[in-house]
């Protein structure tokens, strides 16, 4: 185990038709600790008939990406922006999720700038008033903001706009699933891009950069363990037409072997492979909080950062490729005790 859980007390999960209590010894040793996540995830059965990556619609998440690309560049605190934020948060309420803005004020090289992360969670009906409470599994995480650039129009077609098209498309697969959903809870991130450029501190976290996410994991820190998630998949820029995943090499070893595998198993290996270096991007984090996570986004963009990330750079396809690899993925986490 990367990280903890500590003090468990009659934990219950929720699945459809009954409440499931979970009573387990306050303890801190790592054993417990195992026996604790191994448990909450041996309550998920993964059935590969139902299985959620078969239904997932590439064609709806390319309009989720077009729709974001038409409000144009979206740097953090721009009115653009702030249009995007309320159509992603009408996407996921359609869907069934609750939406929890998650909204603070940082000062930066371009002065102060009000940043609002989306949380979103499934409702269980059982127990509603607890869907900020309950213990969760699995973050899965994407930034929704671009880049500013003053030289020209920056839109963002596949950095920002792709991995949060393929998280609303899983957002709607996983609201008709709230056996699956119940373990997950999804987030926007905003301002994962740096004003200027990402300087690190004595830690290795940026200066500039990463706001959303390094805001969510210091509040996180502050949480009870048991309301930390277990692990994190991050997704970013997937949409390249020519499509090549590199998992970064500061990714949890185990979770990128989960993602590699589970792109083999549905024949797109191909489009798979561990990258040679470590990045800087919004899993770091929660790498640096003791939280598993994995980068799951293809670098190798020849239009990244620059006026032709375009709608003509990506393709529905690619974005298919990397969901149903994610909801697989994310099936197998759930129903595997020897995961992180």
């Amino acid at each position: 185990m990367v990280h903890g859980w500590a003090m468990w007390t009659s934990l219950r999960f929720l699945l459809p038709g009954f409440v499931i209590a979970v009573t387990l010894l306050t303890t801190a040793c790592d054993s417990k600790q195992q026996q604790a996540a191994a448990l909450a995830r041996n309550l998920y059965h993964f059935d590969a008939s139902k299985a959620l990556h078969k239904d997932f619609d590439a064609a709806a998440a390319l309009e989720h990406l077009k729709a974001q690309v038409a409000f144009g560049p979206r740097p953090a605190g721009s009115e653009a922006l702030g249009k995007c934020r309320a159509y992603l948060t009408g996407q996921l309420q359609s869907f069934g999720w609750e939406v929890q803005p998650q909204a603070f004020k940082e000062y930066t090289s371009k002065g102060e700038i009000e940043f609002i992360n989306l949380r979103a969670r499934l409702p269980m009906q059982s127990e509603a008033s607890k869907t900020w409470e309950r213990p969760y599994a699995m973050l899965i995480g994407s930034h929704y903001d671009t880049k500013l650039f003053g030289a020209f129009n920056f839109v963002g077609a596949n950095d920002g706009a792709s991995s949060t098209a393929v998280l609303l498309e899983m957002a709607r697969l996983l609201g008709k699933r709230p056996d699956a959903a119940q373990f997950v809870e999804l987030v926007c991130f905003d301002g994962e891009e740096a004003l200027i450029d990402y300087t690190p501190d004595a830690s290795g976290m940026p200066k500039d950069g990463l706001y959303g996410s390094r805001h969510y994991a210091k509040l996180m820190r502050s949480w009870p363990k048991v309301q930390q998630p277990l692990s994190m998949f991050l997704l970013d820029m997937v949409g390249d037409k020519d499509l090549l995943v590199k998992i970064p090499s500061n990714s949890t070893p185990i979770l990128s072997q989960l993602i590699l595998a589970s792109a083999a198993e549905l024949d797109l290996g191909k489009y798979f492979a561990e990258g040679s270096g470590g990045i800087t991007d919004d899993h770091v984090p929660f790498l640096y909080s003791g939280i598993p996570s994995v980068d799951i986004i293809d670098l190798n963009y020849t239009a990244w950062h620059t006026s032709s990330d375009t709608l003509d750079q990506v393709s529905a396809e690619s974005l298919g490729i990397v969901g149903r690899t994610t909801l697989l993925a994310l099936e197998k986490y759930l129903s595997t005790s020897t995961m992180p």
